[in-house]
């Protein structure tokens, strides 16, 4: 999953692509265990936790310095316009894909700069730095991994001034790469093979099992990095087809709301609607991730009230079904 023009097939580093398999493999299991959850299969709640949000930026550096250092390794000899743009466009458009498919599906977290997003931009600016010389390469990655933990503005809370990584608080999606300071690790990857690294990959066996099956899944990264979501997702989906649909991260609410609307002596199956549309207004409302986070001002509580106070009166007006 790198966006940059891949070396040569005779010049390609079977340990990289190995690498970049393994990192593959992380994800898979990363994402299975927010699956999981999503679906309500465990009861630990490991998608909210901090060693959870430690491995997903483990492997994303994995990915995203790895996709530094190919762009360097690929273009080392003079810079291939054409290969780069073609893989640009296939990254780019693979990007501009999950934007679309998640606002269809998760429209309140949909993911518009995530991991290929990231990848694509720094691939661009990362293309001005390959014939910049060692120290300017790790100066600016050093600036841009410090530069959003030194400073962040309210002003940059937005979706369109978010992804740049600036905002005092990340936007509420499924998957959040800002580019600064991942440009950084992508930079650092870059000046990995002006150090020589790839040298070191040239020497590590990659032939045998299991790590030729790593690096075939490496050189395919980014059509395996589409599809195993949808697989993984899709097939817990009908395993558990016909369960409550109502989502780890909602589970909280929905309780709190059902013991609330039940203590002021609502039927259950009423109070079940009503916390569920009160969700759905929620999140339309743009409530959900101060609720999430458990930062809602008095204005926001007492509009979150006014809309479960509407979501009843719907409801009662339904009648039952």
């Amino acid at each position: 999953m790198s966006g940059q023009a891949a070396p040569a097939a005779a010049h390609r580093l079977g340990a990289l692509d190995a690498t970049r398999g393994a990192a593959l493999v992380a994800m898979a299991f990363y994402h299975l265990t927010w699956d999981i959850k999503h679906f309500r299969l465990i009861d630990v709640d490991l998608a909210n936790s901090a060693t959870f949000h430690g491995i997903g930026h483990a492997i994303a550096s994995v990915f995203v310095g790895v996709a530094g250092f190919s762009l360097a390794l690929a273009h080392r000899d003079g810079f291939n316009a054409p290969a780069f743009f073609k893989r640009l466009a296939l990254i780019g458009g693979a990007a501009v894909a999950v934007t679309l498919v998640t606002f269809y599906a998760m429209p309140d977290a949909y993911i518009f700069f995530g991991i290929l997003h990231c990848i694509a931009a720094a691939s661009l600016a990362g293309a001005l730095f390959l014939r910049a010389p060692l120290w300017l390469i790790g100066l600016v990655a050093a600036l841009a991994i410090a530069a959003p933990h030194a400073w962040r503005s309210e002003a940059f809370n937005s979706p369109a001034l978010a992804w740049i990584g600036f905002a005092a608080r990340d936007p509420y999606t499924y998957d959040f790469r800002s580019f600064f300071p991942w440009f950084g690790v992508f930079l650092a990857g870059m000046a990995a093979v002006r150090l020589g690294l790839d040298a070191f990959f040239a020497r590590l066996p990659a032939t045998a099992a299991p790590w030729r099956w790593l690096a075939l899944g490496g050189r395919h990264s980014l059509a395996v990095y589409l599809v195993h979501q949808p697989v993984l997702f899709g097939a817990l989906m009908l395993a558990t087809m016909g369960a409550s649909q109502v989502s780890y991260d909602e589970r909280p609410f929905m309780a709190f709301c059902v013991e609330q609307c039940s203590a002021a002596g609502g039927p259950a199956d009423l109070c079940q609607s009503a916390c569920r549309c009160s969700i759905a207004g929620a999140k339309k409302s743009g409530l959900w991730r101060a609720i999430l986070e458990e930062k809602l001002t008095s204005a926001q509580e007492a509009q979150l009230v006014e809309i479960a106070g509407q979501c009843r009166k719907i409801v009662e007006e339904a009648g039952p079904r």
